[in-house]
């Protein structure tokens, strides 16, 4: 399943050189850009996600509000209110573009309906909630459940039934967690700046990755199944190969 050697068909100079011309392309491009800004919370925001067809943008903020944004057409921009404590993350159904789910520090997790900015369901969890991911196909939703003793619980809960059928406690501090793109297997991220990676359905343990020397805030998956990136706070993004789950590449330069 995760067999093979490592991406022998690409060369370490052929990988700076691709890189440096996708660099240099993107400058162009970025440096004819306009942007915009738009004010519409009250404390720091905490999360923002574009949803699958990318003509609504969701984020979430310390002042509890969650806030759907439509660029191309202000007026229909919404507000989602219902949490009591800081909201943490978002993430849309990839499987419907106009549901998306949000968790909270009040130790809820809420399914919207943004077409019509209704609340759907609203579940309750052990903990508060600091990271969250849906499933590909659509059925589970994963949650980060912080723990003051920096044990931090996953848990797993399917939203056909509003049920958690699993809850795993790991001994780190966990900042991220992600589905790959075929659903086969779950990444968690942990303070010391490793990855672990599990089997999914199964969650067993399948391989942990010594990938950063700081805690590792971020995971995204490459939409094409072939890549994972991480970005940590030792100032370092690193890119991984998913099917070999090496690292092929670090990035420091951000300028």
């Amino acid at each position: 399943e995760y067999g093979g050697s490592l991406m022998s068909w690409i060369e370490d100079e052929e990988i700076d050189e691709a890189t440096k011309d996708e660099v240099e392309k993107w400058k162009k491009k970025f440096s004819k850009s306009t942007h915009k800004e738009y004010c519409g919370h009250k404390k720091k925001v905490q999360s923002c996600k574009w949803n699958g067809t990318g003509e609504l943008l969701a984020t979430t903020s310390m002042d509890t509000i969650v806030k759907i944004w439509h660029p191309l057409d202000r007026k229909n921009d919404i507000e989602l209110k219902g949490h009591t404590g800081y909201v943490e993350q978002c993430r849309w159904n990839p499987t419907n573009t106009n549901e998306l789910a949000t968790c909270s520090r009040d130790k809820n997790i809420k399914m919207w309906d943004v077409k019509t900015g209704k609340l759907i369901h609203t579940q309750t969890t052990n903990g508060e909630n600091i990271n969250m991911d849906w499933s590909p196909d659509g059925s589970t939703i994963a949650v980060v459940l912080a723990n003051k003793n920096k044990e931090d619980q996953v848990s797993w809960i399917d939203i056909r039934q509003w049920k958690s059928f699993r809850t795993l406690k790991f001994p780190f501090v966990t900042n991220a967690i992600r589905w790959n793109y075929n659903g086969n297997f779950f990444a968690v991220s942990s303070g010391s700046g490793s990855i672990h990676i599990l089997k999914y359905p199964t969650l067993e343990n399948f391989r942990e990755l010594g990938a950063h020397t700081g805690s590792i805030y971020c995971l995204e998956m490459d939409p094409l199944g072939g890549l994972m990136a991480a970005g940590s706070a030792d100032s370092l993004v690193s890119i991984w190969c998913q099917r070999e789950l090496a690292c092929i590449r670090t990035i420091n330069n951000f300028e």
